[in-house]
């Protein structure tokens, strides 16, 4: 699989990243080629694939988790465990962009 989906897909990200330098990736590409519409709905379903995605990461957690601690499978135990995880990977997403900011690659590049 890595070499049928992964290499090319992740081929493909590098050419166009280097096209179009922008954080902003794939809507950059999508509006360059089809459109400031096309564009945002692109923009737009990349948000819901992310949240939908995100959303799955603490109730499987706290299902893994109700193996080793059988007291969190049901009940409030498993929605403070959720929430738990969930603020623990919202703060690791804000502490990650502060620390992305003060280290990015351009600051490292001799002028």
């Amino acid at each position: 699989m890595p070499a049928v989906w992964s290499v090319p897909e992740a081929l493909v990200a590098a050419e166009l990243a280097t096209a179009f330098p922008s954080n902003a990736g794939y809507v950059t590409w999508v509006t360059a080629a089809f459109g400031p519409f096309w564009g945002f709905l692109e923009g737009f379903l990349s948000w819901v694939a992310g949240v939908s995605d995100n959303s799955i990461y603490p109730v499987l957690f706290c299902d893994y988790l109700k193996h080793i601690l059988p007291a969190t499978a049901d009940g409030t135990p498993r929605i403070l465990c959720a929430l738990a995880f969930a603020l623990a990977l919202s703060w690791l997403n804000y502490a990650g962009l502060n620390i992305m900011g003060w280290s990015r690659a351009t600051d490292l590049l001799p002028e």
